[in-house]
């Protein structure tokens, strides 16, 4: 079991650390310009609606453990980048216009004002849809592996062999939940001031409510700016 555990490991990670670069940079493109918006967000909005499992024959032309990787980073990259791309819409505009205020070009206001604003949520969104991941990871070993979780299933499918089945999964639930603990106590370490989850754009239209309404530039979503 260790080597099919470690075997399924090394195809899932890869593919949800190339999601999550892959989103990431796709975010911060599109919030360069009204462009970058408009190709970046119709883009993700269309591999968004294409079923990784309908691609599977595509992927075989990756040798390899890359045909897992691919799959994995493939679906789950567009779902994070949504969650991404809503979440810079919210923030309030007046980050940008200090950073600009002090002189900041786009390049420094996207590595100082909107990546740090962005990474958590990254780490947030990556825990929701690893969800996925598990699925396509034990999904595309029951197509083509020589070891794998996934593999141990199928082989104890077909002669259901239930009794040794249920400890499997038991033992995949513990690995998606270590998994995630190790991705919380990594935002909790890395970002202690991104307090439970409440982005800056929310804190801003808390405040903007408790004075009473107005036309608040720090309070209107950047999207609309």
């Amino acid at each position: 079991m260790g080597k099919a555990t470690i075997a399924t490991l090394s195809r899932f990670i890869p593919g949800v650390l190339i999601a999550m670069t892959l989103a990431f940079v796709g975010a911060m493109l599109w919030a360069m310009s009204g462009h970058s918006r408009l190709a970046v967000g119709s883009f993700n909005v269309a591999l968004a609606y294409v079923p990784a499992i309908a691609l599977t024959p595509f992927f075989f032309s990756f040798p390899g453990n890359s045909f897992h990787v691919a799959m994995i980073a493939f679906a789950m990259t567009p779902v994070i980048l949504r969650d991404l791309i809503l979440h810079l819409s919210n923030l309030p505009p007046s980050l940008l216009i200090k950073a600009q205020t002090l002189h900041a070009n786009t390049w420094t206001a996207l590595l100082r004002v909107l990546a740090p604003q962005t990474l958590p949520r990254l780490i947030d969104a990556t825990r929701v849809s690893m969800g996925l991941g598990w699925i396509l990871v034990l999904a595309a070993e029951f197509v083509i592996a020589r070891e794998g979780i996934g593999l141990r299933i199928w082989k104890l499918k077909r002669r259901y062999d239930v009794d040794n089945l249920l400890p499997i999964v038991i033992w995949v639930t513990l690995l998606a939940i270590a998994i995630d603990l190790i991705l919380w106590a990594v935002r909790r370490g890395l970002f202690p001031w991104a307090r439970g989850g409440r982005d800056a754009g929310a804190r801003a239209r808390h405040r903007h409510e408790l004075r009473g309404g107005g036309d608040d530039i720090g309070a209107r979503p950047l999207a609309h700016v």
